[in-house]
């Protein structure tokens, strides 16, 4: 993945490039495929790393306590996911990822 790309990502939007090649050249990066209907994170599995959806889309969805499932949102590349719940105490992700597509991520362990 090259800094150009990663620009596209709105975390990343305001941030020059070189500087986003150096954040990057520091960081324990994966790049990820996932095909579709494969799953990206569980739900109320613990937030520890950071998934930047970078080509494709996935599907939140939560599964009530009848075991109900319930289609929360869509989202589409680029876009970080769950950024939010990242550095909380105890986050955990509040729906199941799923990828509608092929989908390509950067996983960035939280530490």
């Amino acid at each position: 993945m090259n800094s150009k790309e990663l620009a596209q990502i709105p975390l990343f939007r305001e941030i020059p490039l070189q500087e986003i090649e150096k954040i990057f050249e520091k960081l324990s990066v994966k790049e990820c495929t996932f095909k579709k209907g494969e799953i990206l994170a569980l739900q109320d599995e613990p937030v520890n790393r950071l998934i930047l959806l970078v080509k494709g889309s996935i599907k939140g969805e939560m599964t009530d306590a009848l075991g109900k499932v319930v289609k929360v949102e869509d989202v589409f590349a680029p876009s970080p996911l769950a950024i939010l719940f990242l550095f909380g105490e105890n986050n955990r992700f509040p729906v199941q990822v799923t990828a509608r597509e092929e989908v390509r991520a950067l996983v960035i362990p939280k530490a």
